[in-house]
């Protein structure tokens, strides 16, 4: 009774913490299952260290997967960044590797999210960053453009070429820079600095530049420029970039319009955590024929595929 207790009393609170879940429909699958194992979950991503203790004790599985997606309450701590609750949650058994249906794991979810600090939790307890989704995705591959979670994974495997390892500090100094100068307005700066990061190919100042060539920021506006910067960002796996360049090629900004290769990148990048990449997807692909529409799907499946 006393379990059933907690998941009544907890509900609001659990419902309201979780809001960002219910975008991507994760909390509402994991209200099916066991009870206790419900309740354990929703405690879980609401933060409720002591219901989680209380389900403990009360025979709550610590590695329940909701029947619906696989999720379980360490992914759901880690996707809301809840590191307190997750360390909980490990010390008692947690599988730090286990999977989704979808083949994710907390590693994957705490860098989809930016939850830095739950990442450094989990890599101190062994998690795999070599691990791969049903889609072939890693969480080096979700962390792309992401500097200071990349800068996390460091020494701890897999790193590849463009990464910052093999780049060195400076590039990643350099982009810094221009961040800075980015957010105080000063974009003549920023473009210098994104420059100097870009030409030791780092992907997220390749991004950054292809942005300010796009919107004429702190250059004089050259869509051939924005596109050039932007597709030696996307090869690298770059999300952002991988987006933007799908919207050069969908409104023919600096190459004759092409849809199918719009849509190619929109879906790579949102294959790969983009959620912009995955509603542009979407919305160019009514304006498209059956066949276009297979012909950019076979196309992003071939460069996944080579891009693991």
């Amino acid at each position: 009774m006393a379990v059933k207790n907690i998941t009544v009393s907890r509900m609001n609170g659990m419902l309201r913490t979780c809001l960002f879940v219910l975008t991507i429909g994760w909390f509402s699958s994991a209200m099916a299952g066991n009870a206790e194992d419900v309740a354990l979950r929703n405690a879980a991503s609401a933060g409720d260290t002591q219901a989680v203790l209380v389900l403990l004790s009360h025979g709550a599985d610590v590695n329940s997967k909701s029947p619906d997606n696989g999720g379980t309450a360490l992914m759901l701590a880690a996707m809301g960044g809840r590191r307190e609750m997750a360390e909980v949650l490990l010390s008692n058994g947690a599988e730090v590797n286990a999977t989704s249906r979808d083949g994710n794991t907390a590693l994957m979810f705490a860098g989809l999210f930016d939850h830095g600090d739950v990442m450094q939790l989990l890599l101190a307890h062994g998690a795999d960053t070599k691990v791969k989704n049903k889609l072939g995705g890693t969480v080096l591959m979700i962390c792309s453009g992401k500097p200071e979670l990349l800068e996390l994974l460091k020494g701890v495997g897999g790193l590849t070429p463009g990464q910052p390892e093999k780049l060195g500090n400076q590039a990643i100094q350099d982009f810094t820079s221009g961040e800075a100068a980015y957010k105080l307005g000063n974009m003549v700066e920023a473009a210098s600095w994104y420059r100097k990061a870009a030409e030791q190919g780092y992907a997220p100042a390749q991004s950054g530049l292809g942005i300010l060539y796009d919107l004429g920021q702190g250059v004089s506006q050259d869509y051939q420029q924005a596109l050039s910067w932007y597709a030696k960002a996307a090869e690298q796996g770059d999300r952002k970039a991988q987006n933007n360049l799908g919207f050069m090629y969908g409104e023919g900004k600096g190459v004759a319009q092409d849809r199918s290769t719009a849509h190619m990148w929109f879906n790579i990048s949102g294959v790969r955590g983009h959620e912009d990449g995955r509603k542009n997807r979407d919305f160019v692909e009514k304006l498209m024929s059956p066949a276009q529409i297979l012909d950019a799907q076979k196309r992003a499946g071939a460069w996944m595929s080579a891009h693991p």
